[in-house]
């Protein structure tokens, strides 16, 4: 009943599991922090030195940016190593402070030392100190830009060794492990017991019989409850995909948004691209919301950054996706983001497990499937780039070919029953190309179609032969492109007058010895700790693949034949088996650079199809080709991890690798022995469970352990941010706009306000972080030497990463005119520069610019120009005088363009603004160009003067312009509607149609149908 290794294994698992819970306490106890309860008169940034031998340096500091306001707790982490003193700069700017208490404690809380307050000692920039009702009172110096306060007595020893933890602690970790011992122990007597009274054996029983009525139901509900646990963190812990945590935002430092927490610890995302969605689809995302709900259009425009850029064209605005309407409607919120995972996920699973159970006919199969289609290492890799609902509706494409292809393949199906058929694949096709990024989502789209016709294919070839089958398809599949033009061809007119990182032909592909990381991305993430942005699957995805090369040559249906085709055509591309001189002769290949990560998307899905065959074969197979599926799969694993041993030399991936191997043994052990017995039991079944656990939970999202070696190889999602909180520095610059009755632009000085943030603020930026972003404009923003970040853009072309800081300001001064640059927001206390004035102070500073060009004006002349560096000539020369330079090939006869002589400007007055529109009303005084600083892309606009359509030409390099003949008032309305719009919802609606006679001909004995009915009646 008990025996002695069952004693044995539960004294080692509590030991373990106990030992965890100590090292955690033990960490927490190390992890010290300076705690200081403060308030100040103004914001600015307040930093905490920690000499720890070193002397006092910037490496070793930590900062916080603090805000005006009543008494907060302020938390600056230390380093958990001895530290000789501790000196703290409470503020960059004059100020007067408060300070009600200030002590070092660990992250238990517990206090480690107490300072009181005749241990501040004023080094500098302190005119006076002195205490007042509990409470420390320091007097900055006027223009004082760094006050310090050295703390006396603050040197602090090493506060705990491990033999000293053990010593006090050690029992506790004792009681741990009895009281995990006794539940092991009284979990073994409730499985006793419950075996004795066929518990287990009636609910296997009953779930066998629920299963087998309800297949489908039973494998969705298994996705979904997969997807849940794989995010737990998200659903019942209030973490979140879309937090601001280590990401500059409006601020650039803790706490990063107004309201959000000083002393949230953040995620190492190793390398993943985890800013995109922060800076770029998360604002993107408001600007939908507010076009919708506040302007009634549909938001084909995003003005907020880059002068004004195209936003649906971009090909990844998402909002032609189903589940993208969840985020949209609830606008700023970050949950509408964390329900759109979380069900993006299920929806992908769901689609694998009804995949698999289509194909294979198998429930266990199928259901494995779903539930590892949840921990695949991709998600991971991608964490929250809109790259992973790309893998939303892929399974659903060939699933709905297949369908369409079983009611095709019916004697006489009915039209309505084609019909919807047809409606729904081109409905997922939309789907799928919408959800996420374009790249790996052609790519994908036109694997998962390939697999999905040769299912279709296969359905219909018994009724009409492979020829008429294929015709069909063909049909189809030309349908279901047409119907689909909104999408791409607005895309490739967008991305014809657009610049983006991608013009240069390039290729990028990954070495064939590497490709054991496909299966676990801890082969891809370096001795650094960051990540290779590779998808990868997991290693049960492995064994099942290696199950399914076992029963090749026994397996004849023709779908799994197909996804072993595209497998390794995708796999040959991706990982550098067809040479690249080859992949770079290829138009759009060519253009994609990632090309390992474009292709390996497609083959997880293939992979996960083809285990899902392995599996299905593997449980229908003898027992002798059970025992050869588990020699090759083990053999399998241990070449492609040799291989990549031989070229790395890595000690961590030997030891992973080694692990692994150990649990696909223990595994494998289990399966011979029910391969020799032929019979499945509780022990054998329990011990599968637990290897299948360990194959997957790494690839979950988890709660930060505080254990370092372990939260570096798991994703450890950090805190939803309340982005609903207001900053009283953006309020006030929305108000100051407002009040002028005139549109102005607003950037961060430096890192605050991060380009693309501000859209979600609803300030127009002027740096663009689109893919798809203005060639025109990207040369004006060089002209004026708006500085580029090299440092954000070693090795990539065309860099969209600008900032500008503070001393850069005053010899840019001319160019930030032209680009209408009004308003700048920088941290509190920062250096003010010449040429602008600090207008307000609160949570950020404010500057204007009062010598910023209106956003429209008249002008009765214009500068003639051959060459765009003509401009910085004409700045030169006036450098605060609006002016117009023209192309002499745009000038029209009669037209003055002499700069010298004495010009007009009219401001421009009677702002409307929408999502896509812009108006406004201006004077003329004769003859002459109204200009319109917003971003110029060619016939894409819709001009008009007092209500007709005019024409509209490039003007000071990237912006619009309207000719006038004579003098008066005019309403000018500039509405963005892309060129090639009417064109494309002309091609979808005959792609529609055509859909509809495909389908009403299959079904009613048409020109299609006429061969197999000419047979019957013969």
């Amino acid at each position: 009943m008990f025996s002695r290794i069952k004693a044995i294994a539960f004294i080692i698992l509590s030991l373990i599991i106990a030992g965890g819970i100590g090292y955690k306490d033990y960490r927490e106890l190390r992890q010290l922090y300076f705690v200081v309860d403060m308030e100040t008169s103004t914001p600015g940034v307040s930093q905490v030195f920690f000499d720890v031998g070193h002397g006092y340096n910037e490496q070793d500091s930590h900062l916080i940016q603090i805000q005006r306001g009543n008494l907060q707790k302020y938390i600056f982490p230390l380093p958990a190593q001895a530290i000789k003193a501790i000196r703290f700069d409470p503020i960059n700017v004059s100020a007067v402070i408060r300070i009600k208490d200030a002590k070092v404690e660990n992250k238990q809380g517990d206090i480690i030392k107490q300072f009181p307050f005749q241990d501040f000692r004023p080094i500098q920039q302190i005119n006076k100190m002195d205490t007042s009702e509990g409470s420390l009172i320091i007097h900055t110096i006027d223009n004082a830009n760094d006050p310090t306060v050295h703390l006396e007595k603050s040197s602090i020893e090493v506060q705990v060794g491990w033999r000293d933890y053990i010593t006090k602690h050690g029992w506790i970790i004792i009681g741990y492990g009895l009281l995990v011992f006794l539940f092991f122990v009284g979990l073994d007597h409730f499985v006793i017991f419950a075996r004795r009274h066929q518990f287990v054996i009636s609910g296997a029983r009953k779930l066998k019989i629920v299963s087998a009525a309800n297949p489908r139901k039973i494998i969705a509900f298994i996705g979904l409850i997969a997807a849940i646990v794989s995010c737990y963190p998200v659903v019942f812990f209030d973490k979140s995909f879309v937090s601001p945590v280590g990401i500059a935002t409006l601020y650039t430092s803790p706490p990063y948004l107004p309201g959000f927490p000083l002393d949230v610890v953040g995620e190492d995302f190793r390398g993943s691209d985890v800013a995109a969605t922060t800076w770029s689809f998360a604002p993107n995302t408001v600007v939908q919301h507010d076009a919708l709900i506040r302007y009634f259009e549909f938001p084909f425009w995003n003005r907020y950054v880059g002068g004004g850029l195209p936003l649906f064209a971009q090909g990844q605005s998402l909002i032609g996706d189903v589940l993208h309407w969840i985020p949209i409607s609830l606008g700023e919120s970050a949950i509408g983001w964390d329900i759109k995972f979380v069900l993006s996920k299920a929806v992908f699973a769901v689609g694998m497990g009804l995949l698999v159970f289509r194909l294979t006919s198998n429930f266990l199969a199928s259901s494995l499937i779903a539930i590892s289609s949840c921990f695949l290492g991709f998600f991971a890799i991608w964490f929250n780039h809109p790259v992973v609902f790309v893998l939303t509706y892929a399974p659903w494409v060939v699933l709905q070919w297949d369908r369409l292809g079983e009611i095709f393949a019916m004697p006489r199906p009915r039209t309505r029953d084609c019909v919807i058929q047809g409606v729904l694949l081109a409905a997922v096709t939309w789907l799928q190309l919408n959800a996420g990024s374009p790249k790996e989502g052609v790519i994908t789209a036109c694997f998962m179609h390939a697999l999905g016709m040769l299912a279709f294919m296969d359905q219909v070839r018994h009724k009409r032969g492979w020829i008429q089958s294929f015709l069909i398809g063909i049909g189809f599949s030309f349908a279901i492109v047409m119907v689909a033009s909104p999408h791409w061809l607005l895309f490739l007119d967008a991305l014809s007058k657009s610049l983006t990182q991608y013009d240069i032909p390039e290729v990028h592909t990954f070495p064939l010895w590497q490709f054991v990381g496909f299966f676990d991305n801890f082969f891809f993430q370096l001795s650094n700790g960051r990540l290779h942005a590779v998808p990868s699957t997991n290693m049960f995805v492995l064994l099942g693949a290696s199950s399914a090369i076992a029963s090749f040559r026994r397996n004849k249906s023709i779908k799994f034949y197909g996804a072993w085709l595209l497998f390794v055509l995708a796999m040959s591309i991706a990982y550098g088996v067809v040479p690249q001189f080859i992949l770079i002769s290829i138009p759009l290949i060519n253009k994609i650079q990632t090309v390992w990560n474009a292709f390996s998307v497609p083959m997880m899905i293939l992979a996960l199809i083809l285990a899902g065959y392995g599996i299905r074969d593997y449980l229908t197979a003898s027992e002798a080709h059970k025992k050869i599926v588990l020699v090759l799969s083990l053999s399998i694993f241990l070449g492609l991890w040799l291989v990549y041993a031989l070229m790395t030399h890595s000690g961590r991936t030997f030891l992973f690798a080694m692990a692994i191997l150990i649990v696909i043994i223990f595994g494998f052990i289990q399966l011979y022995r029910q391969a020799d017995s032929g019979a499945w039991n509780k022990r054998i079944l329990i011990i599968l469970a637990c290897c299948f656990l360990l194959l997957h939970v790494r690839h979950g999202m988890h709660l930060m352990t505080g254990i370092k070696e372990v939260d570096a190889y798991i994703l450890n999602p950090t805190q939803r941010a309340d982005y609903s909180n207001k900053s009283s520095a953006v309020e006030y610059v929305k108000n100051r706009i407002k009040e002028k009755m005139a549109p102005s632009r607003v950037i961060g000085e430096g890192l605050v306000m991060f380009p693309g943030y501000n859209a979600r603020l609803g300030l127009e930026g002027l740096i663009p972080v689109e893919a798809l972003r203005s060639g025109h404009f990207d040369k004006l923003l060089s002209l004026v030497d708006y500085p580029v970040m090299a440092w954000a853009c070693a090795g990539v072309q065309a860099c969209w990463l600008r900032l500008i800081n503070s001393d850069q300001i005053p010899s840019r001064a001319a160019g930030l005119d032209v680009l209408g640059v009004g308003y700048v927001v920088a941290t509190p206390g920062t250096q003010v520069p010449q040429g602008v004035k600090l207008i307000h102070s609160s949570d950020l500073d404010v500057w204007e610019r009062e010598t910023v060009w209106p956003r429209a004006f008249f002008v009765n002349q214009v500068l003639e120009i051959h060459k765009p560096t003509d401009i910085l000539d004409a700045l030169a020369k006036a450098p605060r005088a609006p002016f117009a330079a023209v192309e002499s090939r745009f000038i029209p006869q009669g037209m003055p363009k002499d700069i010298n002589a004495a010009s007009q400007v009219i401001p421009a007055r009677q702002y409307a603004l929408t999502s896509n529109s812009t108006q406004f009303s201006v004077d003329a005084t004769g003859p002459g160009l109204i200009v319109l600083g917003e971003t110029y892309y060619p016939e894409d606009f819709a001009a008009s003067l007092n209500g007709e359509r005019v024409g509209y030409i490039r003007v000071n390099q990237a912006f619009k312009g309207i000719w006038v003949e004579k003098a008066g008032s005019y309403d000018v309305d500039f509405t963005y509607r892309p060129a090639k719009l009417d064109q494309a919802m002309t091609i979808s609606v005959c792609g529609m149609l055509l859909l509809l006679i495909l389908s009403a001909l299959s079904s009613r004995g048409g020109l299609i149908n006429r061969r197999f009915h000419d047979a019957e009646s013969g």
